[in-house]
């Protein structure tokens, strides 16, 4: 299960990454607010991460699932917040570690089968294709180019890199 796509859903049926955003060493809980002094709005983590593995920008992720927060500026920034602090940071670390614990289990149990190894920079780096992900960690910063040439290369592209993390 080398496609970070069939990993994410793992984790969203088996609700796995609720955990780790509740552990002490997340300092930002993943929460909204339409306003500093509001309630918090519900957003499902693993709906959000799907969203930004799909390649939605900032902006998009914010109309899509803060629609409840009426000033876009703020909408955008609570996104911006939270894509930073959990997916680019936080749960790219903790998943990439979680990830390696279950493929351990997985070899201690004499399973051929692996949870997606590369887990953890696929959220870090917002794209869900192998080829996408050694293109932005061979130096290419933005993930939009990353998902277009990608979308134009060819299918048999493997787009190998010799550090997958």
């Amino acid at each position: 299960m080398h496609q970070p796509n069939a990993a994410m859903e793992v984790l969203t049926v088996s609700k796995a990454l609720e955990e780790p955003l509740a552990l002490p060493e997340n300092t930002n809980p993943w929460q909204f607010r339409a306003t500093s002094a509001s309630a918090d709005i519900p957003v499902p983590v693993h709906d959000v991460l799907l969203d930004w593995l799909h390649g939605l920008t900032y902006a998009e992720l914010a109309d899509k699932h803060l629609v409840r927060i009426h000033d876009t500026s703020r909408r955008v920034e609570e996104m911006v917040d939270a894509v930073t602090g959990h997916f680019e940071h936080f749960l790219a670390w903790t998943v990439g570690a979680l990830v390696e614990l279950v493929n351990a289990l997985l070899i201690d149990a004499d399973s051929d089968r692996r949870l997606c190894p590369e887990l953890g920079s696929y959220i870090r780096y917002g794209v869900d294709d192998r080829r996408a992900l050694a293109l932005m960690l061979n130096g290419l910063r933005s993930r939009r180019p990353a998902r277009e040439v990608t979308r134009q290369m060819p299918a048999d592209s493997t787009g190998e890199t010799s550090d997958p993390r």
